[in-house]
Order: structure tokens, then sequence, then C-alpha cells
């Protein structure tokens, strides 16, 4: 709020946007490797479209204690995990911290955390959610054709009202476009 008690607090802006985007490249990385993910992207907002989204507040970070809030959602809007990770990572000169990076062991225990959540999901849930990510992906470009397809309530929560025919041409189109968008 006042950018004139930044150094007196020991806040440095630019410091804190490089975590936030260093923290968040890594984390996606050791997303990529667990069994449950595909794949892993960084992107800005839930407004991309996306089976899961990992939201992770930095609530404090000085060198040797983190302090961060992960919370991860599905596409349907349901909670799959909301987690505070309150750790003390060392600092360099500390023998005990064989990695270059000590924050990679504390980043691992997230990822593997979130995979833990995901194997959780029921196979029929799993579909659901394939499906809502395919219509959601479709609707991006045709909200007149694929909108009737999904129901979100007051919650916020999407659920499946049809399915579109697997023939239309439409959904194969789209489709091909989804699957240059993953690569």
């Amino acid at each position: 709020e006042n950018s004139e008690l930044y150094e007196e607090e020991g806040i440095w802006p630019e410091l804190r946007r490089t975590e936030a985007v260093r923290f968040a490249e890594e984390l996606s990385q050791l997303l990529s490797e667990q069994p449950m993910i595909s794949a892993s992207r960084v992107v800005p907002s839930t407004e991309f479209t996306s089976q899961v989204y990992v939201q992770a507040k930095i609530n404090e970070s000085n060198g040797e204690d983190f302090d961060i809030d992960v919370k991860v959602i599905d596409i349907t809007g349901r909670t799959r995990m909301e987690k505070n990770y309150d750790r003390r990572v060392g600092s360099y000169d500390d023998p005990r911290v064989v990695s270059r990076n000590k924050y990679v062991p504390f980043l691992q225990e997230v990822a593997e955390d979130i995979n833990r959540q995901l194997e959780r999901i029921r196979s029929s849930q799993k579909s659901e959610i394939v499906e809502i990510e395919k219509l959601r992906f479709a609707e991006s470009f045709l909200p007149e054709d694929f909108s009737q397809h999904l129901r979100t309530n007051r919650r916020g929560r999407t659920s499946l009202v049809s399915m579109p025919a697997d023939n239309d041409p439409m959904v194969e189109r789209i489709e091909l476009m989804r699957t240059r968008d993953l690569f």
C-alpha cells in the first residue's frame, strides 16, 4: 500500500514477482513429472481452459522460511485440495541443503500432494472433467453452439447437461484446434 515502507519492512516487489514466476514454473515442471498429470502449463488465470487449476499464494518468503497457500480446483469448480505449506527451507550455506535449489524438495512435496489428491478422483468424475474441458474449449469459440451443453450453478459448479453428437462437424473441427492448442 505504501511503497516507501517496502525497504523498511523487507519487501522488494521485483523479488516477489520473480519468486512468483520462478516457483510457478518450477512447480509446473515438477507436476509434469507426476503420474496423474500429462502436461502442466503456467497461465495467468482460470480463464484458460484446463482440466485442473493450481492456484498458489506466497504468504512469506525470506530466504529461509517459506509459507504458501495452495488450492487445486477442477474445471467443474470443485476444490480438490486446499493446503498451507509453512516450511523452513534453510539457507544456502546450510550443509543439510544438498540441492542447489533449496526449494526443490519443498516444491516436490507440493507436487506429490497434488498428484495424490488427483488420484482420489473417481473415474466417472474424471470422465466428466474431460468432457467439460472439451466443451469449455469449444464454447470459447462458438458459445451459441456449445453453451447449451453446460450448466453452471450459483456456487460456480459446472455440470454436463448434454453432449453434442460425436459426428458433429463442428465438434471435429474444434477437437483439431484443441489438439493443436495442446502442443
